[in-house]
């Protein structure tokens, strides 16, 4: 026998509810993979998709706790697959452009050794130099360049111009375009750090990769080697901080999406969805930081007073099977302060208070409503109650409730409380001016 308890209740609605911001949660993840990726192959899409109706289908057979490890998990393999690609995608365009970065360069450095080179060829290789040329374009015009110029009699060309031909072609008339290619291009490590990080800004939609391309453009073309290269090892820093800020910002746009999805889901339209769905990547670090906290408050909120009503519902809906009544003046107390308080099916001066609290907790205990009663008749209340809690607890089992208890205080450890709940009613209807209105 134990008297006051408290118990820890999740319904199957919290579950239910929980799942669905799971769910969309997914759905938003699915979409920011699409977008992260650009083109995605279609049976990649399919596969994703497959697994998405998977999982809502283990959700809808109540499989709630191996559905929201799998959902989890799933959201964690779409945010990594999308890191991945876009990473790939960036390396692939980087190696792109420092080809046409060499190419040119390279260009420039046949254009001073090959004075003798005809009409036709120079005009090529000053379209390479000056990025007119796309890269197949460049590597033919640089390949009938070297053919060219290497077939300029020794005779007919300056010492200067043998040096340099001696180095760009050596003595491997046999060699491989590509393999000449990369033996006369001199690879700048910094580049390619540059191009990597500008190809990732471009791939996260960041709006001012353009002008870092610019300003890469005005470093290339300064003459002064040593200032060229003092100015390349600034502008790298500065990408890599750029781009670390750009990851930051997207990490905090995907989670601002995914309480925008999470809120449409179970929430009626407010100002604060309003404000997370014009969220952009152009919003400052900050100002994305304060979105993200607000989301999550009104979220906390929304499923904190969700979860506490249907905890309360929960209750309420198995003691009423038992033969406990809410009558005028013990309702009113619910919205206001979280109690619920019924009557006793057996004993109209006795009832029962339910006190919602934190962490899917209830505290439920035996009360009276008269404190003039015979309370010798306490201990045979709290003992009846006792029997009813039982009862109540595999109620709420069998409709899909998860019921625990957690603490129990003995039959009479405390005296019962005293609820003056009829005349707390008439008091709150005589200060709202509703004294005499009935329900």
């Amino acid at each position: 026998m134990s008297g006051p308890k408290v118990v820890r209740v999740v319904t199957r609605e919290e579950l239910v509810a929980a799942g669905t911001l799971a769910l969309a949660r997914l759905d938003a993840a699915v979409s920011q993979w699409k977008l992260g990726c650009g083109d995605v192959k279609l049976a990649d899409l399919e596969a994703t998709k497959e697994r998405r109706d998977e999982l809502a289908a283990m959700l809808a057979a109540d499989r709630f706790a191996e559905f929201g490890q799998a959902a989890a998990k799933e959201i964690d393999f779409l945010e990594a697959d999308a890191a991945r690609r876009r990473e790939r995608a960036a390396q692939v365009r980087a190696q792109e452009r420092l080809r046409q970065s060499s190419g040119q360069e390279l260009a420039r450095t046949l254009l001073r050794a090959g004075a003798d080179l005809n009409q036709q060829v120079r005009a090529e290789l000053e379209q390479a130099a000056t990025g007119l040329l796309s890269v197949g374009e460049m590597d033919a015009a640089l390949s009938r360049a070297r053919q060219a110029l290497f077939q300029v009699p020794a005779q007919g060309a300056s010492a200067e111009q043998k040096i340099l031909a001696q180095r760009l072609g050596g003595s491997e008339t046999d060699t491989s375009f590509e393999a000449w290619r990369a033996k006369a291009s001199k690879p700048d490590v910094r580049l390619q750090s540059v191009f990597t990080h500008l190809a990732e800004l471009e791939a996260l939609g960041f709006a001012d990769a353009g002008e870092l391309e610019a300003q890469l453009r005005a470093v290339q073309a300064i003459e002064n080697e040593s200032t060229r290269d003092m100015r390349l090892d600034t502008l790298v820093l500065a990408l890599r901080k750029t781009k670390d800020g750009a990851l930051a910002k997207m990490k905090l746009l995907r989670q601002v999406e995914g309480l925008n999805a999470e809120l449409s889901a179970i929430a009626s339209e407010s100002e604060t969805l309003a404000k997370l769905r014009s969220a952009t990547l152009r919003m400052d670090l900050e100002h994305l930081q304060v979105l993200v906290a607000l989301g999550r408050e009104e979220l906390a909120k929304t499923q904190a007073a969700f979860a506490a009503a249907a905890r309360r519902n929960a209750v309420l809906g198995g003691l009423q099977k038992l033969g406990y009544q809410v009558q005028e003046g013990l309702a009113t107390v619910t919205p206001d302060s979280g109690r619920l308080v019924v009557r006793s099916p057996s004993r109209s001066d006795y009832g029962v208070e339910v006190v919602t609290g934190a962490n899917h907790k209830l505290q439920v205990r035996s009360v009276a409503f008269d404190a003039t009663r015979d309370a010798s008749q306490d201990i045979a209340e709290e003992r009846r109650w006792c029997g009813d809690f039982g009862k109540l607890q595999a109620t709420l089992q069998a409709s899909g409730c998860e019921v625990v208890l957690e603490k129990a205080l003995g039959v009479g450890a405390v005296p019962l409380r005293v609820v003056e709940v009829v005349a707390e009613h008439r008091r709150r209807q005589a200060s709202s001016g509703e004294t005499g209105r009935s329900r």
